[in-house]
C-alpha cells in the first residue's frame, strides 16, 4: 500500500487549549514534517490558511469549504487537539470511515 493522504485537524485560533495562534501553527507545522517523514501526504489546511485570514475578501465560509475538500480527498484524519473547526472535522472524518 502506498502513502496515506492524511488531514491535520488542530487549533488554530487564540481561544485554543496551547493559548496562541503562533504556538498552534508551530504545533501543526511539526506534525505535518513529522507525517511527511513517515512518507504519507499532509493536507494541513492551517498551513494555508494562516496566509490569508488577514485578507477581509475571504471569507471563514470559504475557508471551511476548502479544508471540507481537502478531507474529502484524505485517507485519514490525524486529531492533534481540539477546537471547534478539528472538533466538527473529526466527527465528518468518523461519519465518512477514514481512519482516525
Amino acid at each position: 500500500m502506498g502513502p496515506h493522504r492524511i488531514f491535520i485537524a488542530g487549533a488554530y485560533g487564540d481561544y485554543t487549549p496551547l493559548g496562541n495562534r503562533q504556538g498552534n501553527v508551530e504545533r501543526l507545522d511539526e506534525v505535518t514534517k513529522q507525517i511527511m517523514l513517515k512518507g504519507h501526504i499532509p493536507y494541513n489546511p492551517v498551513g494555508q490558511m494562516r496566509y490569508f485570514d488577514d485578507d477581509a475578501r475571504l471569507t471563514k465560509k470559504q475557508f471551511v469549504a476548502v479544508s471540507d475538500d481537502m478531507l474529502s480527498l484524505c485517507d485519514a484524519l490525524m486529531y492533534v487537539c481540539g477546537s471547534p473547526g478539528a472538533d466538527r472535522e473529526y466527527e465528518i472524518a468518523k461519519e465518512q470511515g477514514k481512519i482516525i
